[in-house]
């Protein structure tokens, strides 16, 4: 996220609640001059906005992690403290007795991991996804996670609660042609309030048209 996009947004909703109540007192006052100096004003900064938005979006890099490289996930904007890394990528043809429909199965082995002090966090509404280089998008087969974990035992939640200075690790299946050029895993955490504060918000990730945060299997 980008250390600007947070302050200006918070800016931007205090000058438009100020200007509601202007406007307000302007039209009960019947000062029309007044109710429409400050409607254009709104109308302005919020094209002012949107144009920074665009502009940050459209010209922001996408980023590619490897492997044990983590990407960091931030609890509304107070802490950036949960983060997710790959540590290893295997493509094997069956998992727990089941065959892959499409070529091969990839097991990616993420790992969820937390620097506070203190607190027990989590992930929430967590999301992941593999695209290749031709566009193709690929759902986690979350079936054979389930029977690979009853098999050895050892079931994980990906979005499980993590200690202070803790981690654990989860193997995530995705059932792909074995031919997928460039496949890389995405990985999102978001509540739906959150999603859409943050598609408006300038420089984050999950904002309008912003390029995402990937990690190379």
């Amino acid at each position: 996220m980008d250390a600007l996009g947070l302050p200006l947004m918070l800016l931007t909703l205090l000058g438009v609640v100020g200007a509601v109540v202007v406007l307000l007192f302007a039209l009960q006052k019947k000062q029309r001059r007044l109710a429409l100096r400050v409607g254009l004003g709104m109308v302005a900064w919020g094209v002012i906005y949107v144009g920074l938005l665009l502009a940050v979006s459209l010209t922001s890099p996408a980023h590619m992690l490897g492997l044990h490289q983590r990407k960091a996930f931030c609890g509304a904007y107070l802490d950036c403290h949960v983060g997710v890394s790959v540590e290893n990528v295997e493509q094997v043809a069956q998992v727990a007795g089941q065959g892959s429909e499409r070529g091969v199965f990839y097991l990616v082995t993420v790992r969820v991991s937390s620097d506070a002090r203190q607190a027990t966090l989590s992930l929430d509404h967590t999301e992941a996804t593999v695209t290749d280089a031709a566009g193709r998008t690929y759902e986690r087969a979350v079936a054979v996670e389930n029977a690979l974990e009853g098999q050895r035992g050892t079931p994980v939640l990906f979005e499980g609660r993590v200690a202070a200075g803790e981690g654990y690790a989860k193997i995530l299946i995705f059932d792909m042609p074995a031919d997928a050029p460039e496949p890389r895993l995405l990985v999102t955490a978001l509540a739906p309030l959150e999603r859409f504060v943050e598609f408006f918000l300038i420089g984050d990730e999950d904002s309008f048209l912003h390029k995402k945060t990937y990690f190379q299997l």
